[in-house]
């Protein structure tokens, strides 16, 4: 059964009288006269005691709400009162931990019994009780200083070791800053030093073409001499060497890479020279020609390797030491060196009017065939021989005709993946303006008006009469240009070369744009044919 709260007030009440004749007892009674750590015991247990009493009053503040009215004025003040009680006693409590600790600091006499009680921390003693006690207070600071001046002084040394570490950690730092700096000028100097090697070599990429192509067609050309020598003099088979197709298509593309040679030797860069190499003034029906030889020695080496080893090959072939040499300088390293002619120079795809031409080149040859055959009474390849072969005479015909079309395709688009992979052709392909290319033979190279970029001349001698009207604006011509009426390259580089020669001061823009356009045509052509 719930008690009421006029009882629950008054058994909270009672507890706190209790309490607070117990702090009394220990601060104003038996706990006065304590020694230093007894008196510190019981000012514990004072502080203990004073909680407990703030708890109570607590209690009775929430008892005292359930208190009737009419009654609740007198537990109200009896509440006060409890309160102004409990305020007074931690005054106390609070004096007297003060009293403690400054006893504690100015070092009170061990001899007495207990605290001081008034500010005199030497109470009633004599002068010399007075003057000792307050030597040995001044002893105890001048200890305390003493520690603390020590203490100082050590983390003054420890701070000037760290102000030692930093300074040699900075000085690393500076150092490796400065190395890092003398590392970036010899990066800077080693890398303008290989730009400056890859322009040199850039330059020498002709040269080294044309080195290249001069040894191939050394060999070439050696192997059909020394082949031709020795086949007359021990084998008696000199009257019918020529009607080998092997040896023509050899011969073919030994001098395609001779002449190519002597092409990339004379080959000009700089815009001094009006022309950058020899094939720029060839006649129309020379460059046509060379145009053709491109498509023949590229893909009749193939059609030969893949013809003999087929078809040709038997037992014999290796059977000496000149039958091996002839068949791999003849029918393998014939292929390798119209590849290298494929892939590591700048051809650009094969056009396809050629084609017709590589296969009445193959008709021409079977008419030699049989014509050798009606003087020598000879079959140079025993697959030609009606007799023998029969109905499989016109299969071997219709066969090599059909390869030498897959080889023609297959190195055209080899051409064109080269292009696409590496970028190594001209900008343009064969497939627009085909007449022009033959009547221009393959010199590709000037502004490309379409796309804005230097491109082909050979797509419309419209380009060049664009280039003659701009011309014709301005009044202020030289007499080189005003003769400039034809599509000409001769000419047009004429009239770039006088506008290069005036000085600066003296060029109007149309000048200035010629002899960049020009500078492009002198300077690109090389690119397309090698």
């Amino acid at each position: 059964m719930e008690q009421p709260p006029t009882q629950l007030f008054e058994l909270y009440e009672a507890d706190f009288k209790v309490l607070l004749s117990n702090i009394k007892d220990k601060l104003d009674g038996n706990g006065k006269d304590l020694p230093g750590e007894q008196k510190k015991a019981a000012l514990r247990k004072v502080e203990i005691a004073l909680d407990e009493a703030d708890d109570i009053i607590s209690q009775l503040e929430i008892e005292i709400q359930g208190i009737p009215a009419s009654i609740r004025s007198q537990y109200t003040t009896r509440l006060r009162q409890a309160k102004t009680e409990l305020t007074r006693y931690r005054k106390a409590s609070k004096e007297s931990h003060t009293q403690l600790a400054r006893f504690d600091l100015l070092g009170g006499s061990k001899t007495r019994a207990g605290l001081p009680t008034s500010d005199d921390p030497y109470g009633e003693g004599s002068d010399r009780t007075r003057l000792l006690a307050g030597t040995n207070t001044l002893d105890d600071g001048t200890r305390r200083l003493t520690d603390s001046t020590r203490i100082a002084l050590e983390t003054e040394t420890q701070g000037a070791d760290i102000l030692r570490g930093l300074r040699g950690q900075r000085e690393q730092i500076e150092n490796a800053r400065d190395t890092l700096h003398g590392a970036d000028i010899s990066i800077d100097r080693s890398s303008s030093r290989i730009q400056t090697m890859i322009r040199q070599a850039n330059k020498q990429r002709p040269r080294f073409l044309a080195i290249q192509r001069l040894v191939f067609g050394t060999y070439g050309g050696g192997t059909l001499v020394f082949s031709l020598l020795y086949e007359s003099i021990v084998f008696r088979q000199g009257n019918v060497w020529f009607s080998y197709f092997t040896h023509l298509s050899l011969a073919g593309l030994a001098g395609h890479l001779t002449v190519s040679a002597y092409h990339g030797f004379r080959y000009k860069p700089s815009p001094s020279s009006v022309y950058s190499y020899p094939l720029q003034w060839w006649h129309g029906i020379l460059k046509t020609s060379h145009i053709c030889n491109i498509s023949a020695v590229t893909t009749f080496p193939l059609l030969v390797t893949i013809t003999y080893w087929t078809l040709i090959a038997s037992s014999d072939t290796f059977s000496s030491t000149y039958n091996t040499w002839a068949a791999i300088s003849k029918h393998i390293l014939n292929t390798v060196l119209a590849l290298s002619e494929i892939t590591t120079t700048n051809i650009p795809p094969l056009p396809w009017k050629t084609l017709p031409v590589c296969l009445i080149i193959l008709g021409a040859y079977l008419g030699l065939a049989y014509v050798t055959h009606a003087t020598e009474d000879v079959y140079v390849y025993t697959f030609l021989d009606p007799e023998i072969q029969h109905w499989k005479l016109a299969i071997y015909i219709t066969g090599i005709a059909a390869g030498e079309v897959i080889i023609y395709v297959l190195v055209r688009y080899a051409i064109v993946l080269r292009t696409q992979v590496l970028g190594r052709s001209s900008t343009s392909s064969y497939d627009q303006g085909d007449q022009h290319w033959f009547k221009n033979g393959g010199v590709q190279s000037g502004y490309d008006g379409k796309n804005k970029r230097y491109g082909p001349l050979n797509q419309g001698h419209h380009r060049l009469r664009e280039v003659r009207l701009f011309i014709n604006l301005y009044n202020d011509q030289p007499p080189q240009c005003q003769v400039a009426k034809l599509p000409d390259p001769r000419k047009l580089s004429t009239c770039a070369y006088s506008i290069r020669s005036q000085p600066t001061s003296k060029r109007s823009p149309s000048f200035k744009s010629l002899a960049t356009y020009s500078h492009s045509f002198e300077t690109r052509s090389f690119d397309i044919q090698t």
